[in-house]
C-alpha cells in the first residue's frame, strides 16, 4: 500500500500548478422550453435559461438565447448558433425543458409537440446528437449541459401509441448515455442517464441552481466544478437525483480565474506549466484544496480499493468523500458480517463479537420491529419453551445443528409463519403456501412450486416473443422487502443505504447494486442462498397461476394494485405500506404496483434468444438491469404481469425496490 500512496502523492505534487490563460472566443446557445401546448407548463426552464444566459455573458460568452421555441424557431435558432461557431475556441450548449430517448438516441422537445406518433418525431423534436456533432465539427472544446430529464407526459403519449401500433421501438426513461466522439467534449446531465430530474420549487431547478452558484467561482476547473454541483444537487434532492458528467477532455477548462485585486475574469483553457513553482505563484488558490483535487484525480485514475480508502483517510472531510465512499463500495471486497440466531433455550450465550450487534442492540432492533401473529410450530423447541409467545433469540455465533419438527397444520383464520432456527428449509414447507422465515426479522417467504408458463405478451414489442418457460421450485418474499427488514442489514454495517420512513413501507430509492448488498448479507446471515429473482421467476410468481394480462383478469379493476389512477387515492412521495391490496393466487402481495422491483437479469430489448429454463439472462458487466411490476407513480398499464422496464444498476431512483428469492431443495 505504501508504494501506491507514494505514487499518488507524487502525481498530486506534479500537477499542482497551472499557467495563466489567454482569452478565447466563446459562443453559447441557451434554450429554455417551458410553456408546452400539449402538456402542463414547467415551472423553471425559462428562468433557468434566462439566468444561465446572464451568467455566461459575464464570463465572456457570446450568448444566443431561445425561450419557448416551437419546431421552426428551434431549428432556426440552432442554425444561427451554427454560423456563430466559425472560429470559436469554446462552444457551450445549455438546454432546459422536456427531452426523451428513443432507441438510445436523445431528442429535445419543441413546445408545440404532441408526440402522438413516432413518424412525427423529426417534425416535433431536435436530435441532440446533431447539435453535438455540429459543435465538434467546428470547435475544439465543447461543453453541453442538459437539464432535460424531467418527467415527460408527452413521452407517455408516444409510448401508448407505440404499444397500440405494436412497434418495436424502445422508449426509455429520462435521457440516454452520450459518448463523446471527439476529444475535449464534456456532457453534463442534470440526472444520471435513464433517471428523471426534479423541476424544483424555487426559481431554478436544483441542477441549474447549483451551476449558477459554481460557474463564476475563480480557478475552479469544469470537471471539479461539476463534482461540487453533483454534491449540492444530491443534498437538495435527498440523493434522489444524481447529476453525471461524461467527458473525453484532455485540457483543463476554467470559466473564471482570480485577478490580482481579488476579482475574477474569464479564463478558458490551461495546460500544465513547465515551471510548477511559477504557476503556483501566479494562481492565488488554496494549496491544500489543490492537493486534495490532485489526490482525488490520482485515486480515480488508480481505480483501486486502497486508493479510495487512502483518500478517505487523508481527507476525512474532503469534498469528494461521498464519491470515494461509493467507489470503495464498488472496488473493495464486501465486509463479511455474520449474524446468526441461537437455538431457543440455549444456556449462557457467549458475547457477540465486536463486529456484530450486541445482544442489547439486537433486542432493541427486535423490539422496534415486532412481528404480530407469529406462532412457533407445534412440537418445536421454541413452542415447548415459550408457549404461544414468539421467542426472541439472542444474536450469537452459529449454534450446533438442531432437529426441527415439521409444523402443525395452521388453525382456521390463523396465519402461521415458521421461524427456522437452523437455517435449513423443512421439507414440509417446500411446496405449500405456508410461509416461513429463516430468522425472526428475515423477510417472510412463500414456497412456489415448479411449473411451466408462457412468458411475455403480444401487447408490447419489448414483451415478446411469447415463449414457454420451465421454472424450478423456489421461495419468494410474500411482500417486497420492508424498511424494517432492510434496517437489520444497515445495523450489521453490510448495507450502506439508510432508508427513511415507516418500517412497514417497502424499502425504496435503491439501486440494483444496493439490492446485491442486501441479498449477500441475508445469505451470510442465514446460511441460505438468497438472491434477486430472475425475470422468469418474477413473472411466474406475479401471474399467480393465471395467464391473463393482470393477475386478477384481463381488465383493469380499481383497488387491485397501488398505482396512479387505480383507486387507491395515494399521491405521496413514498409508497404505501405493504399488504393493503389483495394477494394473488400464490398468496403474494404487491407483486404489481406499489414499488418497481429489481430482478437479476441484464436488460435486453425483447425476449429473442431468452433462456427457457427460468434462469437469469446475464452477460458480463452489463450496465442496465430489469425492473418489473410498476409503481405507485405509474398508471395501471405498468401493473400488467408482463410489463417490464430497465435502469442503470448503480443509480438509485425513488420508485425502485426489491423482493428476494431463496433457493430451495427440489
Amino acid at each position: 500500500m505504501l508504494p501506491r500512496l507514494f505514487m499518488i502523492t507524487l502525481v498530486a505534487a506534479t500537477i499542482l500548478g497551472v499557467a495563466d490563460a489567454k482569452a478565447e472566443k466563446r459562443v453559447a446557445l441557451v434554450i429554455g422550453n417551458a410553456t408546452y401546448a400539449n402538456a402542463s407548463v414547467l415551472r423553471n426552464p425559462r428562468n433557468d435559461a434566462t439566468d444561465m444566459a446572464a451568467t455566461l455573458k459575464t464570463l465572456g460568452f457570446d450568448v444566443i438565447v431561445g425561450l419557448d421555441l416551437d419546431q421552426p424557431k428551434f431549428a432556426a435558432t440552432v442554425d444561427r448558433f451554427a454560423r456563430q461557431l466559425d472560429d470559436a475556441d469554446v462552444a457551450l450548449f445549455f438546454y432546459a425543458g422536456h427531452g426523451l430517448q428513443i432507441n438510445d438516441k436523445n431528442y429535445l422537445v419543441s413546445v408545440n409537440a404532441r408526440l402522438s406518433s413516432e413518424f412525427l418525431i423529426s417534425s416535433e423534436t431536435i436530435e441532440l446528437d446533431g447539435i453535438i456533432n455540429l459543435m465538434e465539427s467546428k470547435v475544439p472544446v465543447n461543453l453541453v449541459f442538459l437539464d432535460a430529464c424531467r418527467n415527460n407526459p408527452l413521452a407517455e403519449n408516444l409510448r401508448k401509441n407505440l404499444i397500440a401500433m405494436k412497434r418495436s421501438v424502445s422508449l426509455g426513461r429520462g435521457l440516454a448515455r452520450i459518448d463523446p466522439t471527439r476529444r475535449d467534449t464534456l456532457v453534463a446531465f442534470a440526472a444520471a442517464p435513464g433517471q428523471e430530474a426534479a423541476d424544483g420549487n424555487e426559481r431554478n431547478s436544483p441542477f441549474t441552481s447549483a451551476l449558477l452558484k459554481h460557474l463564476p467561482k475563480p480557478d475552479l476547473e469544469v470537471s471539479v466544478m461539476l463534482k461540487f454541483v453533483a454534491a449540492e444537487v444530491g443534498e437538495a434532492t435527498h440523493n434522489m437525483q444524481r447529476p453525471q458528467q461524461l467527458s473525453d477532455m484532455t485540457r483543463t477548462f476554467y470559466f473564471a480565474n482570480a485577478s490580482a485585486d481579488g476579482s475574477f475574469k474569464d479564463a478558458a483553457l490551461r495546460r500544465p506549466s513547465s515551471s510548477p513553482s511559477a504557476a503556483r505563484t501566479a494562481v492565488p488558490i488554496d494549496e491544500d484544496r489543490q492537493v486534495e483535487i490532485a489526490f482525488w484525480n490520482s485515486a480515480q485514475a488508480a481505480n483501486d480499493c486502497e486508493a479510495m480508502r487512502a483518500y478517505q483517510q487523508r481527507f476525512p472531510k474532503g469534498v469528494f468523500l461521498a464519491l470515494a465512499v461509493l467507489a470503495e463500495r464498488r472496488l473493495c471486497p464486501s465486509r463479511h458480517v455474520t449474524v446468526l440466531e441461537a437455538a431457543p433455550g440455549a444456556s449462557s450465550p457467549p458475547a457477540a463479537p465486536p463486529s456484530q450487534p450486541s445482544g442489547n442492540a439486537a433486542a432493541a432492533l427486535q423490539k422496534q420491529l415486532p412481528l404480530p401473529n407469529l406462532t412457533a410450530p407445534a412440537g418445536s423447541p421454541s413452542a415447548s419453551n415459550a408457549g404461544a409467545t414468539p421467542v426472541v433469540p439472542p444474536i450469537l455465533t452459529p449454534p450446533p445443528p438442531l432437529s426441527v419438527m415439521p409444523p402443525a397444520p395452521p388453525q382456521p383464520n390463523q396465519k402461521q409463519v415458521f421461524i427456522n432456527p437452523t437455517f435449513t428449509l423443512p421439507l414440509s414447507v417446500q411446496h405449500t403456501d405456508q410461509a416461513f422465515r429463516d430468522c425472526l426479522l428475515c423477510p417472510e417467504m412463500v414456497s412456489i412450486p415448479a411449473g411451466v408458463f408462457d412468458m411475455g405478451s403480444p401487447d408490447d414489442p419489448m414483451e415478446g416473443p411469447v415463449h414457454r418457460v420451465i421454472v424450478k421450485g423456489f421461495a419468494i418474499g410474500r411482500y417486497p422487502v420492508k424498511i424494517g427488514e432492510w434496517k437489520q442489514c444497515v445495523a450489521a454495517q453490510a448495507c450502506r443505504y439508510q432508508p427513511a420512513g415507516d418500517d412497514n413501507l417497502p424499502v425504496y430509492n435503491i439501486s440494483w447494486d444496493d439490492g446485491q448488498e442486501y441479498v449477500s448479507w441475508l445469505s451470510r446471515t442465514t446460511n441460505a442462498k438468497y438472491r434477486l429473482p430472475t425475470e422468469a421467476e418474477w413473472e411466474y410468481a406475479a401471474r399467480g397461476r393465471t395467464a391473463t394480462k393482470y393477475w386478477w383478469g384481463n381488465q383493469p379493476e380499481p383497488g387491485k394494485a397501488g398505482c396512479r389512477g387505480c383507486g387507491s387515492g395515494h399521491t405521496g412521495e413514498q409508497p404505501m405500506k405493504v399488504g393493503l391490496f389483495a394477494a394473488n393466487g400464490f398468496g403474494l402481495f404487491d407483486m404489481t404496483g406499489s414499488i418497481d422491483q429489481w430482478v437479476s437479469d441484464c436488460w435486453n430489448r425483447n425476449y429473442t434468444g431468452a433462456p427457457r429454463d427460468g434462469t437469469s439472462w446475464d452477460r458480463p458487466n452489463c450496465r442496465q438491469h430489469v425492473l418489473r411490476g410498476g409503481s405507485w407513480k405509474n398508471d395501471i398499464s405498468y401493473s400488467r404481469t408482463s410489463s417490464r422496464d430497465s435502469y442503470d444498476a448503480d443509480v438509485r431512483y425513488p420508485t425502485h425496490g426489491l423482493r428476494v428469492v431463496r433457493n430451495i431443495q427440489e
